[in-house]
């Protein structure tokens, strides 16, 4: 395994699972935890980036969380979605839009 390369405030993570501990990477109806503990760890020893944005954990406890200093952001899984769930990120107004089958159906401001 490769290690992670050292955050800095203000980054944006790509990665393939949320960090363990967060909303994000726990199943609904307070199912299990499958974050990344390396990221989690990186996280919280390095100048907290800006985002997180994952996938991974399909029916994620929240698709939107704050792991210390970071946010992290999963749109999960709609199971019988026309067009798959997705996240749109303006960086200008740090505003985020969450959309399942093509709806509208969450914005939030960071």
């Amino acid at each position: 395994m490769e290690p992670i390369p050292e955050l800095r405030r203000g980054d944006i993570v790509l990665a393939h699972a949320p960090p363990a501990g967060c909303f994000t990477a726990t199943t609904k109806g307070g199912g299990m935890d499958s974050g990344d503990l390396d990221l989690a760890d990186a996280l919280r020893s390095s100048s907290s980036p800006w985002l997180v944005l994952s996938g991974y954990v399909h029916n994620p406890a929240r698709w939107k969380d704050r792991c210390g200093g970071t946010i992290s952001l999963n749109p999960g899984v709609g199971t019988n979605a026309v067009v798959p769930n997705y996240i749109t990120v303006d960086t200008a107004t740090r505003r985020v839009r969450w959309f399942g089958d093509r709806e509208l159906a969450d914005v939030a401001d960071l």
